[in-house]
């Protein structure tokens, strides 16, 4: 009797320590400050930190992109993203029933609802104690993004998705009637959109938030979501672009 009982705590403690992760699950993430600016008046700047407290340690890398669509489009993007098949990491039946690996940025791309106006491969920050900014503090895992666009070059990129309307040009100031939004796409490292990660700064594994290595679940994004912001473009008759934040 003693020794079947020795040999099933045995057994228990053996299966606790193969089903333990290695690392702790992601238990927080989200993008704190954001920050939507002009430097001058012809150009436009998104910053902002993305922290992830948990994880794989080795991930000092993650690949960010920052997406570009028109408001009128959101709704069916939105649509899209509560698709577990685009959003899950692994192969499902396609519609002519074979494996398929499109994933969420494969469609939206592919039905031209999105521009990729960004994409930088960011490294996590040190450790920041601000004392001017307390609540900042103690932050473990933070990625800051930083672009600076010229409002040209945000006008082609948006203007060019399918459905915007542009007016024929003017020597008077036109507003454009087609508002967009911007949101930040960041993909687990073991997909294929963080291909560029460095080897040594990832593993062959990564996991989203509230998941552990092996959950049920395996989402492809670590982080989906539009920037609480519109932005309305006015061309003026020099051809210049201004963008107002909303």
């Amino acid at each position: 009797m003693r020794l079947t009982l020795i040999t099933t705590m045995a057994l228990v403690l053996v299966s606790a320590t193969a089903l333990a992760q290695r690392d702790p699950p992601v238990w927080e993430s989200y993008l704190c400050p954001i920050e939507v600016y002009h430097a001058d008046r012809l150009t436009t700047s998104i910053d902002f930190d993305w922290v992830k407290d948990g994880g794989a340690h080795e991930h000092r890398q993650h690949v960010i992109y920052l997406l570009g669509y028109l408001e009128k489009k959101e709704a069916e993007i939105l649509a899209l993203m509560r698709d577990e098949n685009l959003m899950r990491k692994g192969s499902y039946e396609g519609a002519d029933g074979k494996p398929c690996t499109d994933k969420i940025l494969d469609v939206l791309l592919a039905k031209k609802l999105v521009t990729v106006l960004a994409r930088k491969v960011v490294d996590r920050l040190p450790t920041e104690r601000p004392e001017e900014k307390p609540h900042l503090a103690d932050r473990n895992y933070v990625f800051r993004f930083e672009a600076e666009f010229q409002n040209g070059a945000l006008f082609e990129k948006i203007s060019a998705l399918p459905g915007f309307e542009t007016p024929k040009p003017s020597p008077e100031k036109q507003y454009l009637r087609d508002d967009f939004k911007v949101m930040p796409f960041i993909p687990v490292n073991d997909s294929k959109y963080a291909d560029d990660i460095a080897p040594d700064k990832k593993t062959t594994y990564d996991f989203t938030q509230g998941e552990g290595y092996g959950g049920e679940r395996s989402w492809i994004a670590q982080y989906l979501r539009p920037l609480p912001y519109v932005f309305n473009m006015a061309r003026l008759g020099d051809g210049n672009v201004l963008i107002h934040l909303h």
